[in-house]
Parts: structure tokens; sequence; C-alpha cells
């Protein structure tokens, strides 16, 4: 019994896998929050854009 437990903590292919997931999952959180600030200013400027269109002052 002794020999598995301590096979299973010395066993690094699940801790491995975990690794890549908390990984990809910072590079997920990145790229939303990335994506909400290259909205935000994306949005302002197309709004200025069309606002400047409405009024004749292009």
């Amino acid at each position: 019994m002794y020999t598995k437990i301590a096979a299973f903590i010395c066993e690094e292919e699940g801790a491995s896998a975990v690794e890549y997931a908390l990984l990809l999952a910072m590079v997920a959180l990145a790229v939303i929050a990335g994506g909400a600030g290259m909205y935000a200013a994306v949005s302002g400027r197309f709004k200025d854009a069309v606002s400047k269109i409405q009024n004749g002052n292009f």
C-alpha cells in the first residue's frame, strides 16, 4: 500500500496536465481582458466617427 501511495505522489504526468490547464486558463483570461479593453477603444472611435459624419465635421 505504501509503495502505491509513494508512486502516486512521485508521478508527474498529472502534474504537467494541471500546469498546462492553468497556463491555458491564464492565457484565456488575458485574451478576454485585452479584448474588453480593445472593444472600449474601438467602440469609442466608431462613435466619434459617426458623430462627426452626422454633424458634417469630418
